[in-house]
């Protein structure tokens, strides 16, 4: 009994070690009938924006209670996001909002819907300059299924035909 609480204890005491950075960010995008948009939502982990806010912003912050510094935060990331046609031209997007869900930082973006057929190249190079490691998902939701492109340093920029397609569970 001794032991194990023993045990207990070190892993306890160790467990503020797991609150690291998690490099990866997931971004969706699909479009929306209701609004006629194709709407784009961007999930960051709170702690590793906090780290880049410093870095992005010049300043560091508590993104959690910091709106100014979240909007700061999120054309950033509306900056680093890039969708394109198949001849390249970069498409339009909207800003439209960013929150704080518990752990995640949610950035909110949208595209006429009538372009979203046009998106042919996606970019996504938000936080890649700053660690190595960082990895951006973005997930293309559509009747067919989903397709995702896994954006890295060394290739932040795919074309969307290159993802392959997964069908949605039924």
């Amino acid at each position: 009994m001794r032991g194990e609480a023993l045990l207990l204890l070190v892993l306890l005491a160790c467990a503020p070690l797991g609150a690291h950075q998690q490099k990866a960010a997931l971004t969706t995008v699909r479009y929306n009938p209701r609004s006629d948009e194709v709407e784009i939502a961007h999930r960051f982990y709170l702690h590793d924006a906090e780290h880049a806010a410093q870095e992005v912003t010049g300043a560091e912050t508590i993104l959690r209670s910091d709106t100014a510094r979240q909007w700061a935060f999120a054309r950033y990331v509306h900056e680093t996001f890039r969708l394109s046609t198949a001849e390249g031209q970069p498409m339009d997007k909207v800003l439209v909002g960013v929150e704080v869900d518990g752990s995640l930082l949610w950035i909110y973006e949208t595209l006429p819907g009538n372009q979203g057929e046009a998106i042919a190249q996606v970019r996504h190079e938000a936080l890649l300059s700053l660690w190595p490691s960082q990895e951006n998902w973005v997930n293309f939701y559509d009747s067919d299924g989903v397709r995702t492109l896994i954006l890295r340093r060394e290739a932040p920029e795919q074309a969307l035909t290159s993802a392959p397609l997964r069908p949605l569970p039924q």
